[in-house]
């Protein structure tokens, strides 16, 4: 008989397996860790999209970034805190992150 050297699970990214532990609570805590999880990197992609990668001086920057910040958006009938990147443009105005916009309507 053959041993099966090939593993059976699918590796995980930190935050979905936070996640998967909780599903033996909760499904819908299940999906509000993972759908945060996406979208906290979601908003990280725009930043970059905006700003460059973190410390480039790439050209067709609009902005910089400015750290990090929570925000609330709704789910269920209540509202969860979303961690954040901000960037400013070079006037010193805040820009809008799409995913963010898209999120909070």
């Amino acid at each position: 008989m053959r041993k099966i050297t090939t593993g059976t699970r699918i590796p995980l990214v930190p935050s979905l397996e936070a996640a998967w532990q909780g599903v033996k609570s909760s499904f819908e805590c299940f999906c509000l860790t993972a759908g945060v999880g996406a979208l906290e990197q979601m908003l990280c992609e725009d930043a970059e999209q905006v700003a460059g990668a973190p410390h480039s001086r790439s050209e067709g920057r609009v902005g910089h970034r400015w750290g990090l910040t929570k925000g609330k958006i709704g789910f269920h009938g209540g509202r969860v805190t979303v961690h954040r990147p901000r960037v400013r443009s070079y006037e010193g105005q805040e820009v809008q992150l799409p995913t963010w916009t898209a999120a909070q309507a």
